[in-house]
């Protein structure tokens, strides 16, 4: 009776050894280059499920800085680029105008604006006049009639502020013809410090050394705070056109 108890426990660590030696990759099939390790699929990159049956570009890819991953591409969210999204702009929504370039996320202006965004003008210490062009006068006396009877107007400008006359052409353009431009340069310039207040252009017909007579005034400020530094400052009013070639200082 001990020989049969003996066999069947005998016979039973046989089946309990040879069911421990079973395979767990046995039938277990891993696709796309996949291995299985301990019963499951170890996938290469790329490829996820169960049997390494799905194709996933996304698998390995890591992106950064809350991008999603989109058919294996980082997809970087405004400001951010790189292959995963790791480098920042930090000027990507900074707008600077008047020529400022953006430096690490902050405007850096040129010398004659300021502000966060170079929006606002700095005032210049001095404007300076060099030349003074007429490029349109009334053919027309306040009566109707021509400035002179046998022959164009002759015509010189003048330039003054609070009835104090800051520059009087010496010389008078003789024979003026209608849609011409006539020009004076100032033998010395006419440099103005008051240049934001009204100042008044008259222009007259006549000798300037003799007997003259006004045919059109235009009243203007040379420099405003959002001009942009013209070099050429033109002006229109009252049938009379002039311009002025001015330089800046600050």
């Amino acid at each position: 009776m001990k020989k049969v108890a003996f066999l069947i426990m005998t016979l039973g660590l046989v089946f309990a050894s040879c069911q421990d030696d079973d395979d767990p990759c046995e039938d277990l099939n891993c696709f796309n280059g996949g291995i299985c390790v301990d019963g499951v699929c170890d996938c290469p990159p790329g490829y996820v499920g169960t049997n390494c049956q799905d194709f996933n570009p996304c698998d390995t890819i890591v992106c950064l800085n809350d991008a999603p991953c989109v058919f294996g591409v980082c997809a970087c969210p405004p400001g951010y680029s790189g292959a995963n999204c790791e480098n920042f702009d930090a000027c990507f929504d900074v707008t600077c105008e008047n020529g400022g370039n953006c430096v690490d996320g902050s405007c850096d202006c040129p010398p004659n604006y300021t502000g966060e965004n170079c929006e606002n003008q700095t005032t210049p210490l001095t404007l300076t006049i060099n030349a003074i062009q007429v490029t349109q006068f009334p053919l027309l006396n306040e009566n109707g009639e021509p400035w002179d009877l046998d022959s164009n107007p002759d015509i010189f400008p003048a330039i003054s502020k609070d009835e104090i006359v800051l520059y009087s052409a010496p010389n008078a353009i003789e024979n003026a013809q209608a849609g011409g431009t006539f020009s004076w340069i100032p033998a010395q310039s006419i440099t103005l410090s008051t240049f934001q207040d009204i100042h008044e252009f008259v222009l007259f017909e006549g000798d300037p050394n003799g007997e003259s007579a006004e045919m059109g005034r235009v009243f203007f400020a040379p420099y405003t705070s959002e001009n942009d530094f013209p070099d050429i400052l033109e002006f229109n009013a009252d049938s009379i056109g002039f311009k002025l070639q001015v330089e800046y200082t600050w």
